[in-house]
């Protein structure tokens, strides 16, 4: 697994945080530490049980932030992180940005784009 520099903000502009954080694509959501969330104005908008590694059923707040990596940004899901949590850029975030990570190399790059489920009209 690899580590990423990211910023963290409520929405485009105001404050942010500037993390490293550990890209793990076998997580769902970005998990930040409560502190962080709250104090960029960040709140919950429900609680979801999650399942950690251990088999430990886990109940945690979700909110939505803005995620940016060099000129890419994103909404996305995030889940409040209480101590003793690990904070993680998991899958949706990382689908979210467009990047992802290479299983030869280690390393972040542009994820090639998704085909779009679309029908085309039909011939009259």
């Amino acid at each position: 697994m690899a580590h990423i520099r990211v910023s963290i903000a409520k929405g485009q502009n105001g404050a942010r945080w500037r993390l490293s954080l550990l890209l793990d694509p076998g997580a769902k959501y970005l998990t930040l530490p409560r502190r962080v969330l709250v104090s960029l104005g960040i709140r919950p908008i429900r609680r979801e049980s999650f399942h950690a590694c251990n088999g430990q059923s886990l109940v945690r707040d979700v909110g939505i932030a803005v995620v940016r990596y060099r000129g890419m940004s994103a909404g996305t899901q995030v889940i409040f992180g209480e101590p003793g949590d690990i904070c993680a850029l998991g899958i949706v975030a990382l689908k979210e940005l467009g990047i992802e990570l290479n299983p030869r190399s280690g390393r972040v790059r542009k994820a090639e784009p998704c085909p779009l489920p679309f029908r085309t009209a039909p011939k009259q």
